[in-house]
């Protein structure tokens, strides 16, 4: 299915893709994390993608001590062309992602790649710790104190947006909210970098997603595979250094998250019926979001326009494709959307002035 998948991979060799754009404060650790695990057939890449700071360096220093690193240095394209090098680069039979300012459990690949070949999956899941002023909140684990399940593809697909709705999953979210406040909430999760892929599944990410390239692969992903396993239990250690960034509407991430809907939308088909209907609703509610995050940017730019009408076809495309279970609301949007767009262009943005008005007071 994808561009890699003809390659001669190397069974059991786990690969591991490490993007790195001047992460010098955090980049020692997150290779030392990677370096001492107890799996060690790895192949670990590292992506200088024209860092400035001494990232280079403490990469070349890695490089000296362990054969098992392959460093690349290259102009910086941001993290999903560095990202795409990786992939193009791996030879292993599994692929993994770290974030460089992140770091990992030391036996986190083992415990991943012991549930994919026990439960014959394609793609296997850990839970996460999540730090988000520079500090963890951790427990002590018993390894054998954990929940493991396993979804097939539709259900996958259905629980990248929360669309799950059955005893497995709120098990296992009320589990890991017991064990820690700042745990993720839901076992699937659409980052890259608390998973274990067969790396036959992993395509290049298409340049122009300079957002939300995570949710695209593993959208991409999570189709293409049979099962996908989830262990739940705490491997990997975010950190969250441009919280503000990431959640800043502005042109590239609005575009970004658009086309990543987009594909989503065109995979909506193959879920079981039951997600169907919510998942109509949520894709509409995102693109309506989208919409008037259009208006918020416009100020008379060109390019924000264009979304806007991108946004409004996206709207049309999924109105029009009559599926049974939309809600009302979203019709009358949808029907002013399609039969009066100007008037609802006007309409949207008067309810935007008017909020930032009462903002105000």
């Amino acid at each position: 299915m994808s561009d890699t998948s003809h390659k001669p991979y190397r069974k059991g060799t786990i690969s591991i893709v490490v993007p790195i754009y001047n992460a010098d404060d955090y980049l020692e650790q997150c290779i030392s994390s990677i370096l001492t695990q107890t799996y060690i057939n790895l192949e670990i890449i590292l992506v200088n993608d024209g860092s400035t700071d001494n990232s280079e360096a403490i990469c070349e220093k890695f490089v000296d001590q362990d054969s098992r690193i392959i460093l690349i240095n290259k102009k910086n394209e941001g993290v999903t062309i560095a990202r795409n090098v990786g992939i193009r680069k791996a030879t292993g039979e599994y692929l993994g992602f770290v974030d460089s300012d992140d770091y990992i459990e030391k036996d986190m690949y083992e415990v991943l790649e012991k549930y994919i070949r026990e439960t014959k999956s394609d793609i296997a899941m850990c839970s996460y710790y999540y730090d988000a002023d520079g500090n963890y909140s951790m427990v002590d684990q018993d390894k054998n104190d954990f929940e493991v399940s396993v979804y097939n593809n539709k259900e996958a697909l259905a629980g990248i947006y929360g669309l799950l709705d059955n005893d497995k999953e709120k098990k296992i979210s009320n589990k890991s909210r017991k064990k820690t406040l700042i745990s993720n909430e839901r076992s699937i999760s659409s980052y890259v970098w608390c998973k274990l892929f067969k790396s036959n599944l992993v395509n290049p990410v298409d340049s122009k997603f300079t957002a939300l390239e995570d949710e695209l692969l593993c959208i991409e992903a999570f189709a293409h595979a049979s099962k996908i396993v989830y262990v739940d239990v705490q491997k990997y250690y975010y950190r969250n250094l441009s919280s503000g960034l990431a959640n800043m509407v502005n042109e590239f991430n609005t575009l970004g998250r658009i086309y990543v809907l987009e594909h989503y939308w065109s995979y909506i088909s193959r879920m079981e019926k039951k997600y169907i209907e919510i998942a109509v609703n949520r894709v509409l509610w995102y693109f309506f979001l989208f919409y008037y995050h259009t208006i918020r940017l416009e100020s008379g730019n060109l390019k924000n326009k264009q979304m806007r009408k991108m946004v409004e076809k996206d709207i049309l495309n999924v109105y029009d494709a009559d599926v049974h279970g939309i809600k009302d609301l979203y019709k009358v949007v949808c029907f002013l959307i399609k039969n009066m767009p100007n008037l609802f262009y006007r309409i949207s943005q008067f309810s935007y002035v008017l909020v930032k008005k009462i903002k105000k007071h």
